[in-house]
């Protein structure tokens, strides 16, 4: 400050420092996790620490993508903010940096933030950023990994069960899904004319109240004999299973809607790992 014949003149200062932002920690997060943000520290010297979940389980599993948003600037003095929005698998990062802080001079510059590269790393890698270059340019890059590769289910030695119509039935290893496999028997036997017939159903749910809330059919099989027989006394025997894929914990029940002849010979269990 300076006088001059009674006057009071300001004498420009420094110009403020930068805000500088580093990456500080960033981990991965559970598959289906949200990702999250948060800066630390305060003006001029800033910390951007990210979680970033790991991509989702599949046959064909895809990235986590995050890319880069809006990047406004903010008041000088302000703190730095960071939000993520969007939802697995792509996410959206956007920055609020603060102005260097004001000296007696004129504002520092705002810093600004680009986006350099974006890389995929192997599944069961660790998620990684870096952020390059000096204030007010920077860059940051960002390296994310794969989800994992989904695995298909492998069946296990078929089992026995024991069944009747009617009856909701599952394996005792409850932790599985299963395919159950049941053997439909009917012979039919028409002395000179007739018809007989039988339908069955295999209906699979998640209670043991057979046609109950949850429960729907998988698979039917109908059987009949109809006409003039040219033998007398002469049979016809029907074979055939019924099958279906069942959820791990449900139950099965094969149910004979009509007739009074098919039987149940044999059922089959199958868990899948």
């Amino acid at each position: 400050m300076a006088i001059y014949k009674g006057r009071v003149t300001a004498i420009p200062g420094d110009t403020g420092p930068a805000n500088s932002l580093s990456v500080g920690t960033v981990i991965t997060l559970p598959a289906g996790s949200s990702a999250a943000a948060a800066i630390t520290g305060t003006p001029p010297s800033q910390i951007l620490n990210l979680g970033i979940p790991q991509g989702g389980k599949g046959d064909d599993a895809a990235p986590t993508t995050i890319s880069v948003g809006t990047i406004s600037t903010l008041p000088a003095g302000s703190s730095a903010t960071a939000s993520i929005s969007g939802t697995a698998l792509n996410y959206t990062l956007n920055l609020g940096i603060p102005a260097g802080a004001p000296g007696t001079g004129t504002a520092g510059p705002a810093n600004a933030l680009t986006i350099g590269t974006v890389s995929t790393l192997p599944a069961g890698s660790s998620a990684a950023a870096t952020i390059t270059g000096t204030s007010p340019n920077q860059t940051l890059n960002i390296s994310i990994p794969v989800g994992n590769t989904g695995v298909g289910l492998s069946p296990g030695a078929p089992a026995s069960i024991s069944t009747t119509f009617g009856t909701a039935t599952r394996p005792t290893d409850t932790t599985k899904p299963y395919k159950i496999s049941v053997m439909i028997d009917a012979v039919y036997s028409v002395t000179i004319a007739g018809t007989v017939a039988d339908t069955c159903e295999l209906w699979i749910g998640p209670n043991a109240t057979v046609g109950g809330t949850g429960w729907v059919k998988a698979e039917s099989w109908r059987g009949s004999l109809t006409g003039i027989l040219t033998l007398v006394g002469a049979g016809v025997g029907m074979r055939s299973p019924m099958s279906a894929l069942v959820p791990a914990g449900w139950y099965f029940s094969a149910r004979r809607i009509s007739g009074t002849t098919a039987t149940i010979t044999e059922a089959y269990v199958t868990l899948l790992t």
